[in-house]
């Protein structure tokens, strides 16, 4: 990958992270940059196997919206992926790949919960552009039907 080709974007199983793929994808056709998508499962909230298994079968689910959202965009190449850990370090470790340009993250998490304490700290560590988008849903809950994320083992 080329140095600098690559938008990050922080995604999370929330139909806000839909409006902030929306513009992450509308800029990355306009600057020709790869979008970036990870989706961070945080092991403090998902404390077992079982809430860590529900969170990647609804991130699958999101993750198939995500890819047609940025390509009905135009977006030339999109990576996405789901990982575990811290979202904050683990996010402002990736934002600090050579190949990222720049990071883009939703203002407000999956639960409607004021996040900056957690953005504004990737955005303070980073030491790559960071941009914070704030949704105009406000009062969204997200609802997915349960048969979308089940997967046949």
């Amino acid at each position: 990958m080329v140095q600098g080709n690559v938008i990050l974007v922080g995604v999370d199983n929330s139909h806000r992270s839909l409006f902030v793929v929306e513009q992450a994808a509308q800029l990355a056709v306009h600057l020709q940059k790869t979008l970036y998508l990870v989706h961070v499962v945080d092991t403090e909230l998902a404390t077992n196997q079982q809430i860590q298994l529900n969170e990647e079968r609804l991130a699958y689910h999101f993750k198939r919206q995500f890819d047609q959202i940025s390509k009905d965009a135009g977006v030339q190449h999109v990576i996405s992926t789901t990982i575990f850990g811290n979202p904050a370090k683990r996010l402002t470790n990736l934002s600090t790949l050579d190949n990222v340009s720049l990071a883009i993250l939703g203002a407000n998490g999956r639960h409607c919960i004021n996040t900056f304490p957690i953005t504004g700290h990737i955005a303070s560590w980073s030491k790559k552009s960071t941009t914070l988008i704030r949704n105009p849903i406000t009062n969204h809950v997200s609802r997915v039907p349960v048969n979308s994320f089940i997967l046949n083992d």
